[in-house]
C-alpha cells in the first residue's frame, strides 16, 4: 500500500515539473499571415479586434462578408468605416474576383459604390493588382501600387525575429494630419510597395518613408559627377471621395496582433484608423465564416482548445500516458491490504466443562457411555472402516480391526462384547463407565 501511495505521488511530481517546464519553454509561432478573427499567432488579428472593441469609441465589428454583398445592401442607413486586411486585392478584370459579364474587377465596384454612400474605406493591402492595361484602380480611386527601390526590401517575413532588431528603418508620419510631425522605426518590409496618388485628387499623404540614392554621370572629360537624390515612397494615404475617404497603406501587418502589441507601430496604426475614426468601423474578414458556428461562437471544441496550446496539449497526453500506465499496472498485479486475523479463542474447554458438569450433576452413566460409544464406532468407520454394529460380519470386521490395533481377534470379541451388552443396560457404576471409556480409548489409541 505504502508502494503504490509512493508511486502516485512520484507521478503528480512529474506532472507538474512537465507541465511547469513546457510552460517555460520558447513558444512556436506560426508566421503566416492569416488576418483571421479567432486566431492568436502574430499575423492573425484576435488580438487586435479585441483591442478594438475595446477602444474604438464610434463601435467596432467584424463580418464574415464581402465588399460586394456589403455594397449591395440597398437596406443599409447608417454609414460605416470598413477595414480590409489582406496580403492582396485585385482591382482589374484579371483578378481574383473575375466577373465574365463585366470588365472590371467586383472589388473595385464595390469600394467605388461604398464611398458613393457615404462610407469611409480602408485598404490595408500589401501588394494590389491593377494591371489589365486599363489601371482601372488609379482612374477611379485615385491611387496604384508599385515597387519599392529601398534597399532590403526584399524581405521574409518568416526572418522575422531575427530581422527585427538588426535592420529597421524610419517612417515618417507627415505633419497636418491631427498628429504632429513624428519618426517611427520598425522593420522595412512592413512596407514592401509604395503608392502613387493620380495628381489633383486632393489627397493627403499620411505616412512616408525618406530614403537617398546616387546618380552617375560623367562629363566629356570622362570625369565622375555622382549626385545623391533624395526621395520619398509614399506608404499611407488618404484620398476624399465627395464626403466620404478612401485611405490607404502598403503596411497591413500594422493591423495584425504583432502590431497591435508593438508599442511603434500600434501607434502609427492607430494614427491611420484615426482619420475615419468619426464611424463605427467594420473590419472585413472573408475567412471569419469558416471559424465560427452558425451562432457566432468559437467553432473549436474543448478538445482542440486543449490540442492548439502547447502546454495543455503536452499536459493532455501526460494524463493519457499516466492513466493508461496506471490501468497497465492495476491489471496485472491488483494489491490488497492483507488484514491481520485475530486467532479466535478456544472455546472447546469451556464447552468440555459445561457438558461435563451437566452429565456430573445429573450422573446418567448410562447416557455418557451410549455416547461415548457411537463417537467410538463413528471413529472405528472412518478411520479404519470397520463396522463393529455389523452382526452379519462382526467376525471380519473385527478380524480388520485386530490387524490394525494388534490386539487379538479372541480379545476384541469378548471386549466388543462386553461394551455392547453394556450400552443396552440402564443403569450403570462409576467403575464400569470408567472401565468401559478406557476400553475405547485404548482400541482407537492404537490404530
Amino acid at each position: 500500500m505504502k508502494g503504490m501511495k509512493g508511486f502516485i505521488v512520484l507521478v503528480i511530481i512529474l506532472f507538474v515539473v512537465m507541465v511547469l517546464a513546457e510552460m517555460q519553454m520558447p513558444k512556436r509561432f506560426d508566421w503566416d499571415t492569416s488576418y483571421g478573427h479567432l486566431d492568436n499567432q502574430p499575423f492573425g488579428c484576435a488580438v487586435f479586434d479585441s483591442v478594438m472593441m475595446a477602444t474604438a469609441t464610434k463601435g467596432y465589428a467584424v463580418t464574415d462578408s464581402s465588399l460586394y454583398k456589403i455594397s449591395s445592401d440597398d437596406n443599409r442607413t447608417q454609414t460605416h468605416t470598413y477595414l480590409v486586411v489582406r496580403d492582396y486585392l485585385s482591382l482589374s478584370s484579371y483578378g481574383y474576383y473575375y466577373d465574365e459579364e463585366e470588365d472590371e474587377d467586383l472589388d473595385l465596384k464595390s469600394i467605388q459604390n461604398l464611398l458613393s454612400k457615404g462610407n469611409h474605406v480602408v485598404l490595408a493591402v500589401r501588394e494590389i493588382y491593377d494591371n489589365d492595361g486599363k489601371e482601372s484602380g488609379y482612374k477611379k480611386l485615385g491611387f496604384r501600387y508599385h515597387g519599392r527601390i529601398h534597399e532590403h526590401t526584399n524581405f521574409y517575413i518568416s526572418r522575422l525575429k531575427s530581422f527585427a532588431d538588426t535592420i529597421c528603418d524610419t517612417v515618417t508620419w507627415n505633419a497636418g494630419n491631427g498628429y504632429a510631425r513624428r519618426n517611427f522605426y520598425f522593420p522595412i518590409a512592413w512596407g514592401e510597395n509604395a503608392i502613387e496618388v493620380r495628381p489633383n485628387v486632393g489627397a493627403q499623404v499620411l505616412a512616408f518613408d525618406k530614403y537617398w540614392y546616387t546618380t552617375y554621370d560623367y562629363d566629356d572629360n570622362g570625369i565622375s559627377n555622382d549626385t545623391v537624390v533624395e526621395s520619398c515612397d509614399t506608404l499611407a494615404v488618404v484620398i476624399p471621395h465627395g464626403k466620404a475617404k478612401l485611405v490607404v497603406t502598403s503596411m497591413q501587418l500594422l493591423f495584425t496582433n504583432y502590431g497591435i502589441l508593438d508599442s511603434e507601430m500600434s501607434q502609427l496604426g492607430m494614427r491611420i484608423l484615426s482619420q475615419v475614426a468619426d464611424k463605427p468601423i467594420v473590419r472585413i474578414d472573408p475567412n471569419y465564416f469558416h471559424e465560427k458556428v452558425i451562432n457566432g461562437g468559437d467553432s473549436r471544441s474543448p478538445l482542440r482548445y486543449l490540442l492548439d496550446n502547447p502546454p495543455l496539449r503536452w499536459a493532455l497526453y501526460l494524463t493519457f500516458f499516466v492513466v493508461l500506465l496506471f490501468l497497465v499496472f492495476t491489471a496485472r498485479r491488483r494489491q490488497r491490504v492483507i488484514p491481520v486475523i485475530k486467532r479466535p479463542d478456544d472455546q472447546a474447554m469451556e464447552l468440555v466443562r459445561h457438558i461435563g458438569t451437566l452429565y456430573y450433576e445429573r450422573h446418567d452413566n448410562a447416557d455418557l457411555l451410549q455416547k461415548k460409544y457411537q463417537y467410538f464406532t463413528e471413529q472405528l468407520r472412518r478411520e479404519a472402516v470397520v463396522d463393529i454394529d455389523d452382526s452379519d460380519h462382526l467376525d471380519t470386521e473385527l478380524f480388520t480391526l485386530a490387524q490394525l490395533t494388534g490386539i487379538k481377534p479372541d480379545q476384541l470379541r469378548t471386549d466388543v462384547g462386553q461394551l455392547q451388552a453394556a450400552i443396552q443396560a440402564e443403569r450403570i457404576s462409576d467403575e464400569q463407565l470408567k472401565y468401559f471409556i478406557n476400553l475405547m480409548n485404548d482400541i482407537t489409541g492404537r490404530l
